[in-house]
């Protein structure tokens, strides 16, 4: 019992006061490990976003504490920040699950956002070094007034890739995850007989389940690059000499690849090595012949004593190639503008019919001798 009013008002007062001093220190300790674990989902964003396996969590951590210790040596409190450090979970245990964390919650995400508006999608197969073939799909929609380009699967495919296999593992998985496919408007594809095939292609037989027509286009950058292809019909040749030399050089032994890197360090090439060329691979053709075109004169000096290419001292097939490789540069500029995310049809359409009309451009920097927009050529003709 109190003896008086102030007695127990002082009570009062010393009860609060301590009440809020523990209320204090719980919620310090709490926003600390809240503020560990969200840098722990940082620090497996980073290794997912960079395909680091799970075990370099713990390898970024220790990098962070000995940075710390030397950053902030002359701050009072280094001691609590260094313990917060430490705080943080970067076991590849926790790691793994905080990216599948992550993963459900955009996977939740972007199934909420198809489930509430009409979306078009984007297919292509890939086929990974196990020759398993992949089914990529893309999907784009708006949510909140915001565009979204965002992978939606990659299903494996077993057996055959035809029209009704694509469709099917299409389809089951749109239903698995309760997403009415009715709302597709738009499917992107390339021009392969299994997706736009008159009667058994994806596009049909998509068609056909939906029970109505929906928008259909080839991808432009496929287009781009198959025309690049086409465009050097009589150009083939030249490549095929280019990536004989190249594999010469490169896969033929270890011990010839690595005295032609040393020939190149020697001359201080702007090249240390020879690309090799893959053929599904877009910008792969450009960047063979630059490297190429590059180390020329040391590709010449090291073939004299390997291997004979009396192309090499044909003056008429290094003018082709040296065309091919500045016309490839402009072609691989085309392709990098036409790719990215948040582009539009009508963007796109603008960046092809630009190219299209520097062509005209091309021709009279030809005739004219100029040589402007074709450097190599320019390098050799003085």
């Amino acid at each position: 019992m109190f003896k008086n009013s102030e007695e127990k008002s002082e009570a009062i007062k010393w009860a609060v006061s301590g009440y809020k001093k523990q209320t204090s220190i719980f919620n310090q300790v709490i926003g600390t490990k809240y503020k560990a674990k969200e840098c722990s989902y940082k620090i497996a964003q980073c290794v997912a976003s960079k395909d680091k396996p799970f075990t370099d969590g713990e390898f970024f951590k220790e990098t962070f504490l000995s940075s710390a210790e030397i950053l902030f040596s002359d701050l009072p409190n280094k001691e609590t920040i260094l313990s917060s450090i430490r705080e943080i979970l970067a076991f590849p245990r926790s790691i793994e699950r905080c990216i599948t964390d992550m993963a459900e919650n955009v996977m939740v995400k972007q199934t909420t956002g198809l489930q509430a508006v009409v979306f078009s999608v984007a297919l292509d197969e890939s086929v990974d070094v196990n020759d398993m073939v992949h089914l990529a799909t893309a999907a784009q929609y708006c949510d909140y007034d915001r565009l979204y380009e965002e992978l939606c699967c990659l299903i494996p495919l077993g057996g055959t890739v035809k029209g009704v296999d694509i469709t099917t593992a299409f389809l089951r998985y749109f239903e698995n995850q309760n997403i009415n496919i009715n709302k597709i408007f738009c499917v992107t594809t390339d021009a392969a007989p299994a997706k736009v095939g008159k009667n058994k292609g994806f596009i049909k037989l998509l068609q056909d389940h939906i029970g109505r027509q929906v928008l259909s286009f080839h991808c432009i950058i496929y287009q781009q690059s198959l025309c690049a292809k086409m465009s050097s019909l009589c150009l083939n040749s030249v490549m095929e000499t280019v990536i004989k030399i190249v594999n010469f050089i490169v896969s033929r032994s270890s011990l010839t690849h690595r005295q032609f890197k040393s020939l190149l360090q020697e001359m201080e090439s702007a090249y240390m090595d020879l690309p090799l060329y893959s053929n599904v691979r877009w910008l792969s053709r450009g960047n063979v012949l630059n490297g190429f075109v590059s180390s020329l004169e040391a590709i010449n000096v090291f073939l004299d004593e390997k291997e004979h290419f009396p192309q090499l001292n044909d003056d008429t097939w290094l003018c082709k190639l040296l065309f091919l490789a500045d016309i490839t540069k402009h072609l691989n500029d085309l392709n990098v503008r036409l790719q990215g995310q948040g582009q539009t049809v009508l963007e796109l359409f603008e960046q092809w019919k630009g190219f299209a009309s520097k062509l005209d451009i091309f021709c009279r920097d030809i005739a004219t001798n100029t040589y402007k927009y074709f450097p190599n050529i320019k390098a050799h003709s003085n």
